[in-house]
């Protein structure tokens, strides 16, 4: 039986977007007629395991590694400005700056990466029949495989699946600049691997188009996979609505979710909330927020904890905060009790940069209200939902959506039912399938 091995150096817990992507591929490589294997990181835990695939510890650096290691040389004292240079630098990061100056002890992730790869190929004894998905890819990951391309016979490797989240021009973890990522998908097409041996993908069309106009070469979209809510969670999530979150069924409940991001727009809720009680004063529905904000790999920036304070302020029967990270369970439950998913990212970083929560809260039949011009605007927009730019704006929107909510409610049910069916679980790795035969004129 060909094996499909889904590649991810960040997956090391049962949890979050890396944990149920790796899980969703393993289920649709297993219905495709594969053996599904995963590389993750060698500090998964002893009990960390998947009755869908095979696990085979890889890689010792994660994708997070390095900005583990700026917060703690930043807290020791060994450059104290560095990580407050790292966060203010992320809104203006673009082709044409110059690397960032690091510390000298940051790992090369690049070359750890494809050091170890390497030695994973060779312990297992990949053969061409088998695949490879590189799921979240940063700029090492597209450095790693330019490398890899001169260790081993390509002709007797396997074919590789690479697909990103990322913009190279905006935000892209591990990478100097977009002109790295470039010459790294440059020498693949030089080398006439591309659409042979290597097929690039972005996680939605606005980034894959992008991304092909920015790199001269093929890249697909390869949307996100999609599940419905099952009966159990549904059931789970009303219970937590009422008994853990306090909130009416007749109130509009409107959620953030994931880490407290500057580039998410997480320091604008303040004055989102304030708009949307001027603007709701008169409403006979009660607004609820319940803002998700756990802590960066990094920590908290200090506009992130002057935002706290300041959302700590407002009544409790207004705004509810969830500070640290939440269980599988407890993140569906509230995803799915909601009414609305509120994304305020800023447009720069979301130009084109995919969202795992865009895809989740969609996928839930959940009205969205995203920033006008981004992708998860976009995604907004075709779902039925709002945009906005403003925090005035954005408070108005989510009151609007307050007041007609069962318009908006079914105009998310009908985006969620296709996307359902445009892009179910189980065709995941069949899409992959269907990339190679096209490009094979099969």
């Amino acid at each position: 039986m060909p094996r499909f091995f889904i590649v991810d150096p960040s997956l090391r817990d049962m949890r979050g977007h890396h944990f149920a992507l790796s899980t969703a591929a393993a289920r649709s490589a297993a219905s495709a007629g594969f053996e599904p294997w995963w590389l993750c990181a060698k500090s998964a835990g002893p009990d960390f395991e998947s009755p869908h695939a095979r696990v085979h510890r890889t890689f010792g650096a994660t994708m997070y590694e390095n900005y583990r290691l700026v917060n703690e040389q930043a807290g020791n004292g060994s450059d104290r400005n560095f990580l407050p240079r790292v966060l203010s630098r992320i809104a203006r990061v673009g082709k044409s700056e110059p690397p960032l100056q690091v510390p000298a002890a940051q790992v090369d992730q690049a070359t750890t990466f494809a050091r170890e790869f390497l030695l994973a190929m060779r312990e297992i004894d990949f053969t061409p029949r088998d695949r490879i998905l590189i799921h979240t890819a940063d700029g090492a990951t597209f450095a790693a495989l330019a490398s890899l391309a001169g260790e081993i016979s390509m002709d007797e490797a396997p074919i590789f699946h690479v697909a990103t989240p990322y913009d190279p021009v905006g935000i892209m973890p591990n990478r100097k600049n977009a002109d790295e990522v470039l010459h790294s998908v440059r020498s693949y097409f030089d080398r006439g691997f591309l659409d042979r041996k290597i097929f690039l993908y972005g996680e939605n069309g606005l980034l894959a188009k992008h991304l092909a106009s920015l790199w001269s070469v093929p890249v697909r979209a390869l949307p996100l996979p999609a599940a419905a809510a099952r009966e159990e969670e549904i059931a789970a999530a009303l219970a937590y609505r009422r008994e853990q979150l306090g909130v009416d069924d007749d109130a509009f409940l409107a959620i953030s979710l994931g880490s407290a991001r500057i580039e998410k727009g997480f320091d604008l809720f303040p004055d989102i909330i304030r708009s949307a009680e001027i603007k709701g004063a008169n409403l006979s529905t009660k607004l609820k927020f319940v803002l998700h904000a756990s802590p960066q790999i990094i920590g908290r920036h200090p506009m992130i904890a002057s935002t706290l304070k300041e959302l700590r302020r407002f009544p409790k029967k207004l705004v509810k905060l969830l500070l640290a990270p939440l269980s599988e369970g407890d993140y569906r439950s509230l995803l799915i009790a909601c009414d609305g998913v509120v994304l305020p990212y800023r447009r720069q970083e979301y130009l084109y940069r995919s969202s795992g929560i865009v895809t989740e809260a969609i996928a839930a039949g959940k009205i969205l209200i995203a920033t006008e011009g981004s992708y998860p605007g976009e995604a907004a927009t075709e779902a039925g939902g709002l945009v906005a730019s403003t925090p005035r704006e954005f408070g108005a929107a989510i009151v609007r959506a307050a007041i007609e909510k069962d318009r908006f409610v079914a105009s998310a049910i009908a985006a969620r039912d296709n996307l359902l069916i445009e892009n179910a679980a189980n065709d995941y790795v069949p899409k992959l399938l269907r990339s190679e035969a096209l490009a094979h004129g099969q």
